[in-house]
């Protein structure tokens, strides 16, 4: 009896063994792949990062897709996580987070983080998207703007903290007044304790939605290009990965925008 059992249990013991293989390759696969940590800031920016809060929309931006599916191509994971705009460049810094989705480049910024460069400048060819700033002020307030100069009122500017504006601003030895968010600034203005806000159309017309007690002057402010730059340290630490991205989002960018942009632009109008 013993020996008929033999074989059954060597075969037993092989399949066993067999299935054991396959599902520790399978793990180590599955293990293998990289596991990349993005932050975002918790404020929204129609149509490039949608709703305000922790969470996303289940439509989460032109910006966020456009990583995904960069990240998808690359063959890795993203982790991603909503933080303030100080947090998240605090994060960056000490590599708790290992990049940001849509952050504009600064000599400042660019001592703790890696954006994609070409020339000893930022390769547009790179960039998530390009946004300017633009001023918005109360239809009845006589503001001036001519690209250097803003007149017409002694009143500070708001603008939200930790903004790369902020600094743009203040270099033109524009007052500025920050708070937390869109709503806040515009609550200022209303009260007559800013003269302008300066930001994003783009975020602008998402709130505003064709009101017409708010204009916005012209010209813009500044423009900018966003990009998706990582921690100096993840960048020495997983090249491969950072490249990877980078070249995935220049070539998959312009044919995502034209497919997605009409589906946000009706979202946004409802």
């Amino acid at each position: 009896m013993m020996q008929h059992m033999k074989p059954v249990f060597s075969r037993l013991l092989c399949a066993s063994f067999r299935a054991s293989l396959v599902l520790c390759l399978s793990m180590g696969s599955a293990q293998a792949k990289e596991s990349v940590i993005l932050g975002i800031n918790e404020l929204s920016l129609p149509p490039y990062i949608m709703e305000d809060g922790p969470g996303f929309a289940t439509q989460p931006g032109l910006s966020v897709e456009l990583v995904k599916v960069a990240a998808n191509a690359c063959q890795v994971d993203i982790v991603l996580q909503r933080l303030s705009a100080m947090r998240l460049l605090q994060a960056l810094k000490v590599n708790s987070i290992n990049g940001v989705i849509q952050l504009s480049y600064s000599k400042e910024r660019d001592d703790y983080a890696a954006f994609p460069m070409k020339d000893n400048q930022p390769d547009a060819n790179v960039r998530l998207t390009h946004l300017k700033y633009s001023f918005f002020t109360n239809a009845n307030q006589r503001m001036g703007w001519d690209g250097q100069h803003l007149t017409g009122s002694d009143l500070p500017v708001g603008a939200i903290f930790g903004w790369s504006i902020v600094k743009d601003l203040q270099k033109m030895q524009i007052p500025v007044d920050t708070a937390t968010d869109f709503k806040s600034n515009l609550a200022k203005l209303k009260a007559g304790r800013i003269s302008a806000f300066a930001v994003q159309p783009a975020l602008a017309q998402a709130y505003l939605k064709g009101r017409q007690d708010i204009v916005e002057l012209t010209p813009a402010i500044i423009e900018k290009d966003y990009f998706l730059p990582f921690s100096h340290a993840y960048k020495a630490d997983k090249p491969e990965v950072v490249q990877c991205l980078w070249r995935q989002i220049a070539a998959r960018r312009d044919a995502l925008m034209q497919h997605l942009e009409p589906v946000y632009h009706e979202l946004m109008l409802r």
